[in-house]
């Protein structure tokens, strides 16, 4: 399980929240890394990034309706400190307690909820991908999302899902031992079966 030093060390702006994201993490049963790296992604960390398009702010891109939703409004977001926006941040997150099962789904529940638990190629609406370009699917989110992550998230049905993505240096490890791991059996089988057609070979000799 991802510690709040290794969320520090990954992710140094996330310095003053590293504890808190743990603690929400555990409220949610899921790898604090998870959540980390989607922050990492939305905001970088800055408690004031917005987007001037859609106005969506903070640290998670809190829309308007969605800051109304949660008793705030973007602007007053926009004032606070990362670890004052922390209790909004765990706000949103609680309402999807014991949907969060993967990487994935706390991507989505950040981007479009809506999307929580659809197929990978499921396509977003043309307007939300108008506002985000390149992201058609909740696979090219996660694909831009992982090649930004610091953190290697110990899902592993999310590589299953993507078996295709880019992902981040510390992602990237996992994928890359999975690779070793099913060449070096396919080696073994290999010579199991060599040896196994040469004793046959001397038995008709």
């Amino acid at each position: 399980m991802t510690s709040a030093a290794d969320i520090t060390r990954a992710y140094p702006r996330a310095a003053s929240v590293a504890h808190a994201v743990v603690s929400l993490s555990r409220q949610l049963g899921i790898d604090p890394a998870w959540l980390a790296n989607v922050v990492q992604f939305e905001s970088t960390w800055n408690p004031q990034a917005r987007n001037r398009k859609t106005r969506a702010t903070g640290l998670i891109q809190f829309m308007p309706n969605t800051a109304r939703g949660l008793g705030t409004t973007v602007d007053a977001l926009r004032r606070m400190t990362a670890a004052q926006q922390w209790e909004y941040v765990a706000r949103y997150f609680r309402r999807f307690a014991g949907r969060l099962r993967t990487q994935e789904d706390v991507f989505m529940a950040v981007f479009y909820p809506v999307a929580l638990g659809k197929p990978a190629t499921w396509r977003f609406p043309a307007k939300v991908s108008r506002y985000n370009p390149g992201i058609y699917t909740p696979a090219d989110y996660a694909r831009k999302a992982l090649r930004r992550a610091r953190l290697s998230p110990s899902s592993v049905p999310v590589l299953r899902a993507f078996p295709s993505l880019v992902v981040g240096p510390g992602a990237g490890d996992l994928e890359r031992r999975r690779r070793r791991l099913i060449i070096g059996v396919g080696a073994g089988l290999l010579a199991v079966i060599a040896v196994v057609a040469a004793v046959a070979r001397r038995r008709m000799g």
